[in-house]
């Protein structure tokens, strides 16, 4: 068996590190218009996978997007609340980037 060590950044079973992924979900959540085909052009990646993060993560929007909600009222005592963006991959974008600003 062999084993390899990934860096933090990379997510679990994923040769692509979360940035990269998180990427692919802004620029769908910010460019509505703009398709899977295009994003994985940009990111120089092949399209099936991003096909497949881009409909994975519309499958789960609205959990995603409830659980960050939960965890920036956590993080901040006084949040200011992300206004709808126009969409539940928006929305759970939009509150994901909220709850990592201050971690930036």
């Amino acid at each position: 068996m062999t084993h390899v060590l990934l860096p933090v950044t990379a997510l679990l079973r994923r040769a692509d590190t979360a940035a990269v992924i998180v990427s692919a979900l802004a620029a769908k959540a910010l460019r509505r218009r703009v398709g899977f085909r295009r994003i994985a052009a940009d990111l120089a990646r092949p399209v099936e996978t991003v096909r497949g993060w881009l409909r994975r993560f519309a499958e789960r929007a609205e959990a995603v997007r409830s659980m960050f909600t939960v965890w920036l009222r956590a993080v901040d005592p006084d949040p200011v609340m992300p206004e709808p963006a126009g969409g539940v991959v928006a929305d759970a974008v939009t509150v994901i980037a909220a709850v990592a600003g201050p971690f930036r």
